[in-house]
């Protein structure tokens, strides 16, 4: 949906919503629904902009968005009392109705079966933004702030389920050793924590970005442009707000925040200017010859995926990985 709202003649307003509501559906070759997985999707995207022509000279435009993405993956039997390694009597693995489903079976030579571990993906981004664009003389000058509040969660589990793995090391066929129940390697989490679901890896990231700018495009003869800018971009430390992403501190040697505390994973860094220069000259007049050149100083923001992966150190996702030596079945 988009609507266009011309207010008068110096007063504009534009606004988009979007929405998608979708849930895709893995199915194995076997039709038992103990196999079939859900991926539900739910994504939205609104935005507003507010433009305001204050003179001839002068034009403001200042913005609202917000973008959240859902995506996650789901076992049929979530929630369901079905639990298949207590069944058939596997021990150590987890009794959470929302995690059991299929263990994982790879067979050597053969199609394997079993599910993925269910996760959900949650991200979201409010932003504001306000543009001044004014022109005096030979000048065209624009200044701008963008303030975004950032945050990203994230949850999956691994190994909840068992993953036994058969390679005929035992009998010599992988298929016989899978009806012996004779796996060459088993994996399986547990928590190290009472307060922890076993193998799951939770982080809800959170963090905030405020970027500055001003440009001046100087016009200093028929033949000659000027582009001058400087930009100063604010990127706070990134902190999980449930305080299980843990960081080693090298100097003291110790893992850092403590359990279920927040706290910022790394220090302030308030020095990211970026000076712009451009250049534009046309040394014969006219539009065929133009002689451009320019010089700039760029930052790039964290990848908030370079910190999800601490989720899984210590105390976290501890686990089971127990070999079966050739010959000498458990």
């Amino acid at each position: 949906m988009r609507v266009d709202y011309n207010i008068d003649s110096t007063n504009r307003l534009f606004v988009r919503y979007g929405v998608e509501n979708i849930t895709g559906f893995a199915q194995p070759i076997n039709t038992n629904k103990i196999f079939s997985q859900s991926q539900p999707r739910h994504p939205q995207n609104v935005v507003a902009t507010y433009t305001r022509t204050i003179s001839a000279t002068k034009l403001n435009e200042f913005s609202l968005s917000y973008n959240r993405d859902i995506f996650g993956t789901v076992d049929a039997i979530s929630g369901s009392s079905f639990n298949i390694a207590r069944d058939l009597l596997i021990p150590g693995l987890t009794n959470d109705p929302y995690a059991t489903g299929v263990p994982s079976i790879g067979i050597s030579g053969m199609t394997g079966f079993g599910t993925t571990a269910p996760n959900t993906i949650w991200d979201e981004n409010r932003r504001a933004a306000d543009t001044f664009s004014f022109a005096r003389g030979s000048h065209s000058m624009r200044a701008g702030v963008d303030f975004q509040h950032v945050l990203t969660r994230r949850q999956t589990f691994q190994f909840v389920d068992g993953t036994f793995t058969f390679t005929g090391s035992q009998s010599g066929s992988a298929f016989a050793d899978f009806l012996l129940d004779w796996p060459n390697q088993l994996q399986e989490s547990f928590a190290g924590d009472p307060r922890i679901r076993p193998g799951e890896q939770f982080c809800r990231l959170f963090g905030w970005r405020l970027h500055s700018f001003f440009t001046d495009d100087w016009k200093v003869t028929p033949k000659l442009t000027i582009s001058m800018g400087l930009r100063w971009e604010m990127n706070s430390p990134v902190r999980d707000t449930r305080g299980l992403t843990p960081n080693f501190d090298f100097s003291t040697q110790q893992l850092y925040p403590a359990l279920f505390h927040s706290q910022y994973l790394y220090n302030w860094d308030y020095h990211d200017f970026a000076p712009r220069f451009g250049m534009a000259y046309r040394p014969f007049g006219g539009d065929k010859t133009v002689v451009r050149a320019s010089y700039g100083v760029f930052y790039n923001v964290n990848m908030w995926n370079n910190f999800q992966v601490m989720d899984v150190n210590p105390p976290f996702l501890i686990s089971i990985n127990q070999l079966n030596p050739p010959g000498n079945p458990w």
